[in-house]
């Protein structure tokens, strides 16, 4: 198997959310609006750190904001309103853009949005091998160290002290410190860890009033021990992944899952699971859009 962290996210949540995402890639037509604009936050950032300036920048953005726009359009799945609220909270994040500044200089950059790849120690002599894939916002050296600069936007209802302290655990960031490692041919010893670069996703009010709160900015160290243990259990949810795969088993249903959105929405495979839809539908599904391209993924 080869998988990235966000199929094992979902495979820990939901095996069935899985295997209709990730292993048949059929998602929802209709579009998760946190993912769109977190897509074009980093869409802003990678150009910026490539030496855009904001303008220039905003300008690419907007372009793949009216490619969007003009497929959501043609398809019935997507609601006018959908669209209109998305170019309102666009025009929001690009308010957010200009005033981001960051508070400190990596001594050198190294890497910007590059997929790479690293293979994962077999669980048992006769278990397969997989490999896991990632594409690092930014890597950069800093004190002799390297370290994963972690692009994220947030609700402003997110408990920032909260998730700060789990960032530490966060499988993302443990798997890119292996991942980052493998890549530069460096001990864990030489990991710093993650640089969350965060912007808090504010009212235009309390922007306006209090710039400094839409913006957090923390080092956060990563545990050598902590990663490994991530490599472990990424290799175990990969051996699972593969009984699915192979028709040794079926995914297992996590009917708490059938609730999101902190409950107030069903699944968008909830009626795949009670069989009133089907995966196949293409009005309700599509095939989904892979960040790693065979021919893209370098290997160290």
């Amino acid at each position: 198997m080869r998988v990235n962290v966000s199929a094992v996210k979902a495979f820990q949540r939901s095996e069935s959310e899985w295997y209709y995402a990730y292993h048949l890639g059929r998602v929802p037509r209709r579009p998760e609006k946190a993912l769109e604009l977190g897509t074009i936050w980093h869409q802003l950032m990678e150009a910026w750190t490539l030496g855009m300036t904001k303008e220039e920048a905003k300008r690419d953005a907007t372009i793949e904001v009216a490619r969007k726009s003009r497929a959501w359009q043609l398809d019935p799945a997507i609601a006018p309103i959908f669209i209109e609220d998305f170019h309102k909270e666009v025009e929001h994040l690009y308010n957010l853009f200009d005033l981001h500044e960051e508070r400190i200089t990596p001594e050198e950059l190294l890497l910007v949005e590059r997929p790479i790849e690293m293979p994962l120690l077999r669980t048992s002599p006769s278990s397969s091998t997989h490999a896991l894939l990632g594409r690092p916002d930014r890597v950069i050296r800093m004190q002799g160290r390297l370290w994963h600069v972690q692009n994220r936007t947030l609700s402003d209802r997110t408990p920032i002290a909260v998730y700060l302290s789990a960032a530490g655990r966060d499988l993302h960031e443990l798997a890119y410190a292996a991942l980052i490692c493998h890549f530069y041919n460096e001990p864990l010893s030489a990991y710093g860890g993650t640089w969350m670069n965060i912007v808090r996703k504010i009212s235009r009010k309390r922007l306006a009033e209090s710039p400094a709160e839409a913006f957090v900015q923390e080092f956060i160290p990563i545990d050598a021990h902590q990663v490994t243990m991530a490599l472990e259990d990424i290799a175990l949810v990969c051996d699972r992944m593969e009984e699915i795969a192979t028709m040794r088993r079926r995914p297992m249903h996590t009917r708490d899952a059938d609730k999101v959105a902190y409950g107030k929405t069903l699944s968008p495979y909830f009626g795949v699971y009670t069989g009133a839809e089907t995966i196949e539908d293409d009005r309700l599904f599509r095939n989904a859009e892979s960040r790693y391209a065979e021919d893209a993924v370098e290997v160290a």
